[in-house]
């Protein structure tokens, strides 16, 4: 459990930074900078899109698969490697250069 704890924390430090070096980017791209981050999620901000009129840019790529009891799943495939990754959501106010 203490593993799992620490490999979270450090994909919740990578997701952050890079959500901070991409909200960068953006911002110099309107020619504005950072100033501090008002709010961060790991499950989004919903509704927001619609708080701005705008329809959900990522709908869900894949359904859940409802099995019916008694059916049995059986293993394949054993991948070699199991890629993580964390995601983060931040909203930043920004100011002008």
């Amino acid at each position: 459990m203490a593993e799992r704890k620490e490999i979270e924390s450090a994909l919740i430090k990578e997701a952050c930074a890079d959500a901070q070096i991409k909200a960068e980017n953006m911002a110099n791209g309107m020619n504005a900078s950072l100033e501090y981050p008002y709010a961060i999620s790991e499950d989004g901000f919903h509704g927001l899109n619609e708080y701005f009129g705008v329809a959900n840019p990522k709908p869900p790529m894949f359904k859940k698969i409802q099995y019916k009891e008694g059916d049995t799943a059986k293993i394949t495939y054993i991948p070699s490697r199991i890629r993580m990754s964390k995601s983060v959501n931040v909203i930043y106010r920004l100011s002008n250069k």
